[in-house]
């Protein structure tokens, strides 16, 4: 693994700071990330409907696991592999909600077409958009931690659309429909796991390829 990923980013030695605000950002979007888990075992999944309900809440738990482990070995070890687990997880975890945004887009559409309807699709729109940055920052963050990526102005522009995006929606869907505070929350994970990504340049950097030195050949003598 480690040959596999010989060029990965380098954790930079005054970056305790980083670290630490990296540890505690974990712990908030751990908590939301855990929290309609915890609820759902608690009421038995006895609110679940689908199967792939079930699957995602317990990718949901094993996801928030992951970002727990990842982040304690990395401010341990200091070593950017083990954002690796916690960046897979997430990945596969958020196809489930990205693909529910976008069949309930497309379905909207349908709807609307069939019926000559006029409806406002803005909400089905970011709801999906929000859901591809995600999936966008989990894939990038991925490849910046086993040194395949190196383009971090990409990862900070969709971490912060990620954070923006997350508290403008959930704040939007609050006041405009009739849904709890809880419900708010369950959605309000990705305001603060997106701050991870950035975190985490913060406290790395880029190690430039080395140039394998040729050996000096000697010259046979004549």
């Amino acid at each position: 693994m480690n040959s596999f990923a010989k060029n990965r980013p380098e954790v930079i030695k005054k970056s305790g700071v980083y670290i630490f605000f990296t540890v505690i950002f974990a712990i908030l979007g751990i908590s939301l990330v855990l929290l309609p888990v915890v609820v759902n075992i608690m009421n038995r999944f006895t609110t679940i409907e689908t199967t792939s309900d079930f699957i995602y809440y317990i990718l949901r738990g094993l996801f928030g696991i992951s970002i727990g482990i990842g982040v304690g070995i990395f401010a341990v070890r200091k070593d950017t592999l083990s954002f690796t687990i916690p960046c897979v997880m997430g990945l596969v975890t958020v196809l489930f909600p990205l693909y529910s945004s976008v069949s309930g887009f497309i379905e909207a559409m349908i709807i609307a077409k069939q019926f000559s309807m006029q409806m406002g699709y803005l909400t089905f729109l970011l709801d999906a958009i929000k859901y591809v940055v995600y999936t966008l920052l989990c894939i990038f963050t991925l490849l910046y931690t086993l040194g395949y990526f190196n383009y971090p102005t990409i990862i900070t522009v969709l971490s912060d659309l990620g954070t923006i995006g997350t508290v403008s929606i959930s704040l939007d869907s609050y006041m405009t429909y009739d849904i709890t505070a809880y419900e708010v929350i369950c959605v309000s994970d990705g305001a603060i796991l997106c701050i991870l990504p950035l975190l985490l340049l913060f406290s790395t950097k880029i190690v430039k390829e080395k140039k394998k030195k040729e050996r000096y050949k000697a010259r046979r003598m004549r």
